[in-house]
């Protein structure tokens, strides 16, 4: 509610909340709708002799038999039309168009397109066109191989998901997680995500387990790591922690020990 009070203002003489209120050209005050005119609030700027004449000189408002004065009679915005569409100056009542017979001018009629076309041709010569080609700059795709990396990672960490099933909705940030494709012969590969702490022996048994290998048989296997630089995948040391031995998008595999 004290949010509201931020816009209108107070009427100098009755305190109520007026969010369009109107200010005496002479005292420079504010007032409602029904406390603008000089005599309704006692004036001390106007003279005695306009106090009279002060009702004749306010723009009324538009619609026939209201005699309330318009929005905009009163200082600067004097004479000005209030709807935009048939240029007519009304009270606060009769200011919506459904409420005073609204009847667009001629002078109205250019639509909000037209406007924008208007706006495009002046500062956009083939934007008018109606066989106009829109030519679109198609990006190359990266060369650079950091760059590629850099791209290879962001769409894994879209598609990883935790190795550990209990951090599936955990909030560890991505810096603090290693990212890595885990492979199984005759199994899918899996895209998945570690915490960087996490020991490799504790990753090979959420490995194991994800792609079906039961306790009995975990001695059969070992976890490697597929590498350019060798020529048979490299096996991993169990009593270190993961992050330390794999970088990010690289492959594991589970293999015969």
């Amino acid at each position: 509610m004290s949010g509201l009070l931020n816009v209108g203002n107070r009427c100098s003489v009755c305190s109520q909340i007026d969010f369009l209120p109107i200010p005496c050209p002479s005292c420079q005050s504010t007032f409602c709708k029904d406390h603008i005119r000089a005599e309704d609030h006692s004036c001390p700027a106007a003279k005695r002799s306009d106090l009279s004449e002060s009702s004749t000189k306010l723009q009324k408002c538009a619609l026939d038999g209201c005699k309330n004065p318009s929005l905009n009679a009163y200082g600067s915005l004097s004479g000005k039309p209030t709807c935009t569409s048939c240029q007519g100056s009304f009270c606060v009542e009769h200011r919506e168009p459904s409420l005073h017979n609204c009847s667009p001018t001629e002078t109205s009629l250019p639509t909000k397109n037209e406007t924008a076309r208007a706006l495009l041709a002046k500062n956009f010569s083939d934007a008018t066109r109606p066989n106009a080609s829109v030519k679109r700059r198609i990006g190359k795709p990266p060369t650079d191989p950091t760059k590629l990396a850099q791209l290879e990672l962001m769409k894994m960490r879209q598609r990883a998901s935790a190795l550990d099933p209990k951090q599936q909705k955990s909030s560890i940030p991505a810096d603090k997680r290693r990212f890595f494709k885990a492979s199984m012969r005759e199994k899918p590969t899996r895209d998945l995500w570690i915490e960087q702490s996490l020991s490799t022996g504790k990753a090979f048994d959420l490995l194991a387990t994800l792609f079906g290998i039961s306790n009995d048989e975990t001695d059969k296997y070992q976890l490697c790591k597929m590498s350019d630089n060798a020529e048979q995948p490299v096996p991993l040391q169990y009593d270190k922690p993961l992050a330390d031995q794999v970088e990010d998008c690289e492959e594991l595999m589970i293999s015969s020990a």
